[in-house]
């Protein structure tokens, strides 16, 4: 196939690979060429499929208790699925259907372990595309959900103990609640989180060397909607609630992070305020991931930023999913005008 016969692929996908590696790219994907109007997927479907946009306009909608609402167009260059084809997403959160006569490009889960098994770069072109799709896509959710009317107050504000002297002298006499939780083995914590359980030990030592472990207690943030980008963090013990600011003031609340969950990797691809809060539920032991690191996780290619791309992705595809079903379940509220988007994972 010339040059100029290939056909239209996100730079994404294409960036940084030879001719001969783009080309075995192409060879294990599918074509096919879809009419206008055609359901390309539904809101729950199991799948484990990518579909790229090679030319033609694709609209997605979510179901909710007011009916479908359009929340976004694909336009040529445009993917779909990703977090599926990556194995963080087995259902889909949006149904999809074609606006015009599309050509489409259809990577399976079977061929992309094909690629991943041969070394090919292209997984890790699609990992960072998905996670900054996923983000975008959040971030798009989670405009929506602050316009929802129905929320609680917000949680008990932040405390603050530090561990000083005198603290642990007060422990000792009982006059202090509760008492310092013993501090975790981080790689076998580090092995409940996903993206991160398969990784080799000596990944997981590098990252153990870089993180610190911290205690929180009821009602204090690791992170706070609209404050400073704080270090993205993984949970050993406890719950931690994500939250977004609803009209009024109130908080809408959008899932909770059990042990094993990350939480924070929505702030590391965009110089830009953080868009959720998340508050301790139950007392929690945390490890806080340097937020450099993750950032240059998005795009670098060494084996610990591979470990750790596939666990941000996890984490944001569930915030995605836990916003989705939010708004789902309250009502999709009145729209903005339809964002034409290059991407969702």
């Amino acid at each position: 196939m010339s040059r100029a016969d290939l056909p239209y692929v996100d730079l994404q996908v294409r960036h940084a690979l030879r001719e001969d590696q783009f080309q075995r790219f192409l060879a294990a994907c599918v074509p096919a060429e879809v009419p206008a109007g055609q359901v390309l997927v539904e809101a729950g479907d199991l799948d484990s499929s990518m579909l790229l946009l090679c030319e033609g306009e694709v609209e997605l909608r979510v179901e909710g208790t007011r009916g479908a609402a359009v929340t976004a167009v694909l336009g040529r260059g445009g993917t779909l699925g990703a977090e599926a084809l990556l194995g963080v997403a087995e259902q889909r959160t949006c149904g999809a259907r074609t606006l015009t006569d599309c050509s489409v490009l259809i990577l399976e889960r079977e061929a992309l372990a094909a690629l991943r098994a041969e070394g090919h770069p292209v997984v890790a072109n699609l990992e960072t595309m998905a996670l900054r799709a996923s983000i975008a896509r959040l971030r798009d959710l989670l405009a929506d959900v602050s316009r929802l009317g129905q929320g609680e107050p917000p949680p008990a504000a932040m405390r603050t103990r530090k561990p000083s002297l005198l603290w642990r002298i007060g422990d000792v006499l009982g006059l202090t609640e509760p008492a310092e939780p013993d501090w975790p083995d981080e790689v076998a914590a580090m092995r409940t989180c996903p993206g991160l359980d398969d990784a080799p030990q000596e990944v997981l030592a590098s990252l153990e060397a870089r993180t610190r472990p911290a205690w929180y207690e009821v009602g204090m943030r690791l992170g706070t909607e609209g404050g400073e980008p704080e270090d993205p963090f993984l949970v050993v013990s406890g719950q931690v609630g994500r939250f977004r600011k609803g009209r009024g003031g109130l908080q809408v609340a959008l899932g909770t992070l059990g042990a094993g969950g990350l939480g924070g990797a929505e702030t590391v691809s965009e110089a830009s305020w953080p868009p959720l809060s998340y508050i301790v539920l139950d007392d929690v032991v945390a490890l806080r991931v340097p937020r450099v690191l993750c950032a240059d996780a998005v795009v670098d290619r060494s084996p610990l930023s591979g470990a750790l791309r596939r666990a941000m992705l996890v984490g944001v595809a569930r915030a995605v999913d836990d916003a989705t079903q939010v708004l789902a379940e309250q009502g999709i509220p009145a729209a903005d005008p339809v964002r034409r988007l290059g991407r969702v994972g």
